[in-house]
């Protein structure tokens, strides 16, 4: 696993573990109950369902700035939490 692959995951676990520490009141990620593991699974899922809408934009069914979104509140919700 390259540095950067490691540096990025380990920067995803740790904002995941202070988010599922924070709680709903103070991360956009967290629910009642959410875990770092539950929380890394959301994003994962998030960045999926973002990714298959790029794949499948053949005809351009979806506008450039749907997708963009996806990602934009996937950023602002990681941002916004108060650990």
């Amino acid at each position: 696993m390259g540095k950067s692959k490691q540096d990025s995951d380990e920067a995803l676990e740790g904002m995941a573990l202070a988010c599922s520490l924070a709680g709903p009141e103070n991360c956009e990620l967290a629910e009642e109950g959410s875990t770092q593991e539950s929380i890394v699974a959301y994003i994962d899922e998030m960045i999926s369902k973002a990714y298959e809408i790029y794949k499948s934009n053949k005809d351009g069914e979806y506008h450039p700035s749907a997708i963009r979104s996806t990602f934009l509140y996937c950023r602002v919700a990681t941002l916004k939490f108060t650990p």
